[in-house]
């Protein structure tokens, strides 16, 4: 079933993303769908946009398939979900934007590519530091 609440979808994903709980995080992935410029409304985060999750919709769902990728071990995916991500940022989304470096980060480390995961973990404790973001970036 489909949501008409992405956003709710979105939530529930991260959660259970962040539990390491594959199964809750693969029905909240797909109860997003696929047309999710649809979700586009006036929506405004209390954070403001450029430290949410979830404004972004597009961006933030693909940065959820991408984690959830990652719990099955899936580097090829991630790293597609990662570029799919990326090209949905819009100027200012810093929290997003780091966490597709963190995708990247995490693809190359299960992909062996040791030096290319450094330099993308590097690059995005760097935009952490760079949004005042010190615990982020520890």
């Amino acid at each position: 079933m489909v949501s008409r609440r992405p956003r709710l979808s979105l939530a529930r994903a991260f959660m259970a993303l962040a539990a390491g709980e594959p199964a809750a995080a693969r029905a909240a992935v797909a109860a997003l769908g696929t047309d999710l410029d649809a979700a586009g409304d006036s929506f405004q985060p209390s954070a403001g946009p450029a430290a949410s999750l979830i404004t972004n919709v597009p961006a933030a769902a693909a940065i959820a398939r991408g984690w959830l990728a990652y719990l099955c071990g899936d580097a090829r995916q991630m790293t597609e979900f990662a570029a799919q991500a990326s090209a949905r940022l819009h100027d200012g989304e810093w929290l997003l934007g780091s966490i597709c470096r963190l995708n990247l980060a995490l693809a190359d480390w299960v992909s062996g590519r040791l030096g290319n995961a450094r330099q993308n973990l590097s690059a995005g404790v760097a935009g952490w530091r760079a949004a005042g973001q010190q615990a982020m970036a520890a």
